[in-house]
């Protein structure tokens, strides 16, 4: 984080609810007495000149760094108290210092809190609500900030972030009018587009993905239980969120050649392009969905396990997808690639290869059908061959989606963004559905089994089948 801030950041963070009247001047109508006085107080402290009227303050010091205004914080505050107050009525000077914005502003949006504290270096920080529904919504607008957390228990959420990232957190919570569904899809996306664009400047052709593996790996330990670098330089890792299903979830982190990182993205509504040579969205589009995919999940009805492949070498013949070791795939249900170009296609198999049943590839279509009404329906179709190749020759049920790219490979490749978000839309719609037909197919195969056990009990006469083991002599 940076370390000069403006005046109103760092009434921010010192968790001040402020309009800005100019860059030295804002009005503190929505404050309350104590902490008008509590500014005041961190005000004197640090000797810095001000001039207070009706509820309006003006600050004639310059802005000192971060380092010093959180040391005045500190000193003036920070006794990580409860709150058992009404929230208009909240004392700032009760809180612990990293989340005296956090907190505030969680408040302002209508998330009532009662307790919070850092965790100080040594736990997690941690926030409690006054009721279930704040809890839970608090965990949604964090996440979708692009910052981790997770709920626990019914009132309480648990965040994996410290230090400057807490910070952060509340300049972020700042921006938001409010938590209205059309607020936290604009949120959602534009962390989405943020994480791919910076995805997207990372050069990376097969054999060169240490750069690219590098990013990905600041994100996953935070946000699946288990991460590992295999001996090839494949990135795999488990996130478990109850009981169901196994889904593997791949995308490639190599690209077809190399672009040079001063080439700028060119951004023509929701079409992307670069300057020169190729855009690399075939895979960094796949590898930034499953990210977010990643962040989001804790806060759906999807229970089951995500296992993750991001490979390498996919461009020239699959070949980080052929050296996992295979004992990785052995509970693994079903597969979806991120891997496919053009806006609407459910690839389920190649001129030579099948990749699953027609049955699996309905799911993304129904879904698809459902969320649309028909328009911008996905079709099953038949595609190229990629890393699915190798999960499906387990006999793993697996279908590759578009993602919004065209004209791969080339100069001319671009994406279009509103179609990579829809393929992340039909995913998380999709994945609690995959679970259905997970049970209809246990459930499919028990009736199966019990048939065959019937008919062979009715050919020994005796009705029982383990009666028909017979003692060697």
């Amino acid at each position: 984080m940076k370390d000069n801030l403006s005046w109103k950041e760092l009434l921010i963070l010192g968790g001040f609810l402020i309009e800005s009247l100019d860059q030295n001047n804002f009005d503190m109508r929505q404050e309350n007495f104590h902490n008008i006085r509590f500014l005041q107080e961190i005000l004197d402290q640090g000797d810095i000149s001000y001039q207070t009227g009706y509820k309006v303050i003006s600050l004639f010091s310059e802005p000192p760094v971060l380092k010093s205004w959180l040391e005045l914080l500190h000193k003036v505050g920070g006794k990580c108290g409860e709150l058992i107050c009404d929230p208009q009525e909240l004392q700032l000077a009760i809180l612990d210092v990293p989340m005296l914005a956090p907190v505030r502003q969680l408040n302002r949006l209508g998330m009532h809190t009662r307790y919070s504290c850092s965790g100080r270096g040594k736990e997690k920080p941690i926030i409690y609500f006054s009721d279930r529904y704040s809890a839970g919504m608090a965990c949604r607008v964090i996440n979708n900030l692009g910052f981790n957390v997770r709920l626990r228990g019914a009132d309480r959420i648990e965040l994996s972030e410290s230090g400057d990232r807490l910070l952060e957190l509340g300049l972020s919570l700042s921006e938001l009018s409010d938590i209205g569904e059309e607020e936290l899809l604009r949120i959602a996306r534009y962390r989405q587009e943020k994480m791919l664009e910076e995805l997207l400047m990372i050069p990376g052709e097969s054999g060169n993905e240490d750069g690219v593996r590098k990013y990905i790996m600041s994100f996953l330990p935070g946000i699946v239980d288990k991460v590992t670098v295999d001996a090839y330089g494949n990135i795999l890792a488990i996130k478990k969120k109850g009981i169901g299903p196994t889904i593997l979830l791949s995308a490639h982190m190599d690209v077809k050649s190399y672009f040079n990182q001063d080439s700028k993205i060119v951004k023509n509504g929701h079409i992307w392009k670069r300057e020169h040579g190729i855009l690399g969205a075939d895979d960094r589009a796949g590898v930034a969905m499953i990210i977010s995919i990643l962040h989001h999940i804790d806060n759906t009805d999807f229970a089951g396990t995500l296992k993750i492949v991001f490979t390498v070498e996919e461009e020239i013949g699959q070949n980080g997808a052929e050296n996992i070791e295979p004992v990785f795939f052995w509970d693994v249900d079903c597969a979806i690639s991120l891997d496919r170009r053009n806006g609407s296609d459910i690839v389920i198999c190649s001129s030579s290869l099948e990749y699953c049943g027609k049955e699996y590839g309905a799911i993304f279509e129904n879904v698809s059908g459902s969320l649309w009404d028909g328009c911008h329906s996905y079709k099953m179709t038949r595609g190229g061959i990629s890393d699915l190749r190798v999960w499906s020759k387990m006999g793993i049920q697996s279908v590759n989606l578009s993602i919004g790219y065209y004209n791969e490979h080339t100069s001319g490749e671009e994406l279009n963004l509103e179609e990579y978000h829809r393929t992340y839309d039909l995913v998380m719609a999709a994945l609690p559905e995959i679970k259905k037909w997970y049970i209809w197919n246990i459930r499919k195969g028990l009736k199966k089994a019990n048939n065959l056990m019937h008919a062979s009990s009715e050919t020994q006469g005796d009705g029982s089948f383990w009666s028909r083991r017979t003692p060697r002599k």
